[in-house]
C-alpha cells in the first residue's frame, strides 16, 4: 500500500488553519476553495476589525498575476493582503497588523 504524500504547500495551509483554530474568537477565517475563480487568496480573515487575506506559497513558487492584482486592490482599500512562505511569515503578519 502506498503511502498519501501531503504536497508542501497543503502541509503548509494545514499548518495555518491549526494556528487560525488555536486562536479561538479572536479571528474569524475562511479557508477559500474556489478553484474556479483565479487570483482569490487561499485565506480570508477578521481579526480585531482588520481584514486580512493571504496566499501561501512554499519554495521559490510565487502568486500569479491575477494573485498580485488582487493583493494591490485589498492592499489599496485598506486591507491587509501578503503572500506567506511560512507558519512564522503568517504569524508576523498577524500580530504586526501590517
Amino acid at each position: 500500500v502506498r503511502d498519501f504524500v501531503m504536497n508542501p504547500e497543503t502541509k503548509l495551509k494545514n499548518k495555518v488553519i491549526k494556528y487560525l483554530q488555536s486562536l479561538g474568537s479572536e479571528v474569524w477565517f475562511y479557508k477559500t476553495n474556489d478553484r474556479f475563480r483565479s487570483g482569490i487568496l487561499d485565506f480570508i480573515l477578521c481579526i480585531n476589525g482588520k481584514f486580512y487575506s493571504l496566499e501561501l506559497k512554499v519554495g521559490k513558487n510565487k502568486p500569479t498575476r491575477l494573485q498580485e492584482h488582487t493583493i494591490l486592490k485589498i492592499t489599496s482599500s485598506g486591507g491587509i493582503a501578503q503572500v506567506c512562505y511560512s507558519l512564522e511569515d503568517v504569524k508576523n503578519i498577524l500580530h504586526s497588523g501590517k
